[in-house]
């Protein structure tokens, strides 16, 4: 089981930012050394290496750099909620919950009802769902869609995450009183394509589901939980922008994209609102340094034959688009959250599920600690909806600025109201994901 290596190797840069940050003069001495390595330049270094690494990692706050996560460490990961890594594979399928119990930080879980061959033919149905259900002309057709998306709620509850919450103790609806518990999935292989989060019988009135039980998010690894070690960004009050494409070219109109900068700036009224012809490449790359809080209301476009080249389509995307290559380069010290109200920002080819190579996981590159993204096609009205509640939660109703440590349980009660109202329609409201922190 391997998974997340462009992940890691992110987290490898992030160290040396990090030292770069604390120690220039190492940083610097680092990088000399390294290249000399790196050409055989052999010769009386390996002491030196040795000795630079000791002095790097006596630093404060740096005492793991490049080194290799233990258990321990790996645990601290799980103070907040457990880890679930949910492995596949031709022989036997497992769980493994990674919690931060000093005397059982790592509870396995056998998944004995699962096969690989059976969820390589619910994904198969799941992609044909997920594509009917808001596009056929029939009727009918959009119907069964709904149909066959709820009864694979139904199987992931009863093969994947119910054996889970049990071993959890998480046995029940949590109660109204008290915050409801968080759980982080890190799906492996081809499980990366189902909604976990929105596993359930969402017509046993909430007994069965599992959100409601817990607010779920997603991990792509484990070490990717790891806070910002970059500079706080500036001043106490974090900003948002905005980004909106409603009429981009060779695309359908997507009128729900200007709504959304309406109610956003009612809420934010000092967010940076790019809309129309000002949501430009150059525009919208010069801005992102600046923002802890990134919003892009669009389309999101993917390409299974190339995911590097999927892209959010802006203003000028024909001439100059904003793809998975160039976000995963960039390097946001202030990123924070980026809510990407767009269609299947987390889709990617089923070779490359394992690294995020999508929408979504390219802004978790670029920095982000949380990003809200899509894994199918969604509906522009209830988009809007979504948005509205998920921001209004995380102001307070546009009297503070955005909480963005909260944006799990904001997005968790936008959803989870959203299916009240439609538990029959899953493919409204099971898309939406949150990823990070």
């Amino acid at each position: 089981m391997s998974r997340g290596i462009l992940h890691g190797r992110t987290l490898e840069a992030r160290d040396l930012r990090l030292l770069r940050y604390r120690a220039p003069q190492l940083h610097a001495e680092f990088l000399r050394l390294r290249a000399a390595l790196n050409a055989r330049a052999r010769d009386g270094n390996d002491g030196n290496w040795d000795d630079l690494m000791g002095r790097i990692r006596s630093l404060d706050g740096v005492a793991g750099f490049l080194r290799a996560p233990s258990v321990q460490g790996l645990r601290r990961h799980a103070d907040q909620g457990p880890v679930v890594i949910v492995n596949i594979t031709e022989r036997r399928c497992d769980a493994l919950i990674l919690r931060a119990d000093a005397e059982q930080s790592v509870l396995p879980v056998p998944l004995t009802g699962l096969t690989q061959a059976d969820v390589i033919a619910h994904l198969l149905r799941l992609n044909r769902a997920v594509f009917a259900a808001p596009n056929d002309p029939s009727l009918f057709t959009r119907r069964d869609a709904q149909r066959d998306l709820a009864e694979i709620l139904s199987w992931l509850w009863d093969r994947v995450t119910a054996p889970v919450l049990d071993a959890l103790g998480l046995t029940a609806p949590h109660s109204a009183t008290q915050p409801p518990p968080r759980i982080w999935w890190c799906p492996v292989g081809l499980m990366a394509y189902f909604p976990l989060h929105a596993a359930g019988h969402h017509g046993s009135g909430g007994k069965a589901t599992v959100m409601d039980r817990a607010v779920s998010s997603y991990t792509t690894t484990v070490r990717a939980l790891t806070g910002r070690v970059g500079p706080p960004a500036a001043g106490t009050t974090p900003h948002t922008l905005v980004v909106a494409v409603p009429d981009a070219e060779n695309a359908p109109s997507l009128p729900g994209a200007a709504a959304e900068a309406a109610v956003l700036t009612e809420l934010m009224p000092n967010a940076m609102v790019l809309s129309g012809a000002q949501a430009t490449y150059e525009n919208v790359v010069h801005a992102l340094p600046a923002y802890p809080v990134a919003h892009f209301s669009c389309h999101g476009l993917t390409f299974w034959e190339n995911p590097a080249a999927g892209m959010l389509l802006l203003h000028d995307h024909l001439t100059r688009p904003l793809t998975v290559e160039q976000l995963s380069a960039m390097e946001l010290p202030y990123a924070d959250l980026a809510y990407l109200s767009a269609c299947s920002t987390s889709s990617t080819h089923p070779n490359l599920a394992d690294e995020a190579l999508h929408i979504t996981g390219a802004f978790q590159l670029a920095g982000y600690r949380r990003v809200i993204g899509t894994l199918w096609p969604v509906n522009d009205t209830t988009s809007l909806e979504i948005t509205r509640a998920t921001y209004a939660d995380l102001t307070h109703g546009g009297s503070t600025p955005p909480r963005t440590e909260l944006s799990a349980q904001a997005l968790h009660s936008a959803v989870r109201a959203l299916r009240d109202r439609y538990p029959a329609s899953p493919s409204l409201w099971a898309g939406y994901v949150h990823v990070g922190q």
